[in-house]
């Protein structure tokens, strides 16, 4: 993706200053009803503060009372709270006081050199904040570049720089991924129709498609998008390019009959139609599941440090993929996207939209 590494660089740097000591810090606490987003939405807003940051010659800090993203974390008594510090690299090697004892009705606060700024008001003002030194970069490169564009960049670059993995949680990653803990499963129809259990392979193969079905509390937001939909487009898509694709996906959602289902989908479209393989071959992780609010399942079932990384070990997981089959309407697939195009060099890979129009025009609130 455009100008990724100078942008990576730029932000760690103003993140990252020589001397800490005469620095202007942004605050960020909990956002109000914080406890219902999703990781994705936690991420995305945070990115808006952190071009504020950038644009007001600040360092952005998360308070240590109340974090943004809290409720993802146990409480273990570790030295970084439930911030989201414990499962990702710190936002920077610089500390406030202030950062403790912020109150739960301020949502950001300026320390050290103050600054006349209402914050959110800023936001509400400028919906979509991009730090003016990357648009104007970017519409060198592209001088017609549309304002959602730019928006939807500037969160990309924000959330790889974010999520950067810290040690304990790679360590966790590698572990899980390769079955320590969590199984990570696959089925495959022989040429006879009959379904037999495969190993899954690290990296997944070459041509794998990432599906990730988005059901739970979305359909409050967007229209959910059956099983069946992602199915078809995707075989439709290796029909189009059979040399290069074949039917095999990794599968991820919360819902667990979307699981089941798929345990019995050899294919959808007749054999006439099947591209370049007849049947498909599924991986999958074996994870709690479901169909509910990202909350309640971190209630349901235990340790939500675990939990939340096994969450991210499916978005690295597809990301490992070739193609992407799923709906920006998802904060979780918009998530599959940015880091696919700034962690990784797959943006030039096909993203197949499988939503309603209406949902994903203008790629998230």
């Amino acid at each position: 993706m455009a100008l990724t590494k100078i942008v990576q660089r730029y932000i760690y740097e103003k993140q990252h200053p020589p001397n800490c000591g005469s620095q202007r810090y942004l605050i960020l606490n909990k956002f109000p009803g914080d406890d219902a987003f999703g990781l994705g939405a936690i991420v995305q807003r945070i990115s808006d503060y952190l071009s504020v940051a950038i644009q007001t010659n600040s360092i952005l800090l998360y308070a240590t009372d109340t974090p943004p993203g809290e409720h993802f974390l146990s409480e273990n008594g570790a030295p970084c709270g439930r911030s989201l510090d414990c499962i990702f690299q710190e936002l920077s090697n610089c500390s406030s006081k202030a950062q403790k004892g912020m109150t739960s009705n301020i949502q950001s606060a300026f320390s050290g050199e103050q600054l006349d700024l209402d914050v959110e008001a800023f936001l509400a003002k400028h919906k979509y904040p991009i730090p003016l030194v990357f648009e104007e970069a970017l519409k060198k490169i592209q001088p017609d570049v549309t304002r959602e564009m730019l928006k939807y960049w500037w969160r990309a670059q924000a959330a790889a720089y974010i999520m950067r993995f810290n040690r304990n949680t790679s360590r966790r990653l590698k572990q899980f991924r390769l079955g320590e803990d969590t199984k990570q499963l696959g089925i495959q129809w022989d040429v006879d129709g009959n379904p037999r259990d495969v190993n899954v392979s690290f990296p997944l193969p070459e041509g794998t498609i990432s599906m990730h079905v988005r059901h739970g509390d979305k359909g409050s937001e967007m229209r959910l998008v059956p099983f069946n939909d992602y199915v078809v487009r995707a075989e439709k898509f290796t029909a189009e390019n059979p040399l290069g694709n074949w039917k095999r996906a990794f599968l991820s959602t919360e819902d667990p009959n979307v699981i089941e289902q798929m345990k019995t989908m050899a294919r959808i479209t007749p054999f006439s139609y099947s591209g370049s393989n007849s049947r498909w071959t599924w991986y999958w992780t074996d994870i709690p599941r479901l169909n509910t609010g990202p909350e309640t399942q971190l209630k349901e079932f235990g340790n939500r440090t675990d939990l939340t990384i096994k969450w991210v070990l499916q978005l690295v997981m597809a990301i490992e993929c070739d193609v992407f089959v799923g709906t920006r309407g998802s904060g979780w697939n918009r998530l599959i996207d940015s880091l696919r195009c700034t962690w990784l060099a797959s943006c030039k890979q096909p993203f197949l939209e499988v939503g309603f129009e209406d949902d994903w025009m203008g790629y998230g609130p």
